[in-house]
C-alpha cells in the first residue's frame, strides 16, 4: 500500500487533506479521490452551502501531483448531458 493525499481546488483556492489515505496504486487513488469529490459535491448541493470544488488532485507522499480530475469529468453521464 502507498500513501496518497487529496487536494480540492476551487478557483485559486486549495483545500488539502493532511491525513491522506492508503491505496494500492494510482488507479485506486484516483477512484478514492473521485468518490470524495462526488460526496462533497452531493453534500454541497443538498445543503446549498458554499462554493463547490471544480477539481480534485492526487499527490504522492513527496508532494508530487499525480493527477487532476475536473468535477465535470467526475459526474455520472446523465448529469453531464443535462
Amino acid at each position: 500500500m502507498r500513501k496518497f493525499f487529496i487536494s480540492f481546488r476551487n478557483g485559486d483556492q486549495m483545500t488539502d487533506d493532511p491525513e491522506g489515505f492508503e491505496a494500492h496504486d494510482v488507479r485506486e487513488a484516483r477512484q478514492v479521490a473521485i468518490d470524495s469529490l462526488l460526496e462533497i459535491v452531493g453534500d454541497g448541493l443538498k445543503h446549498r452551502d458554499g462554493p463547490l470544488p471544480d477539481a480534485v488532485m492526487v499527490f504522492d507522499y513527496l508532494g508530487r501531483r499525480l493527477l487532476t480530475v475536473e468535477t465535470k469529468d467526475a459526474l455520472p453521464q446523465p448529469l453531464k448531458s443535462s
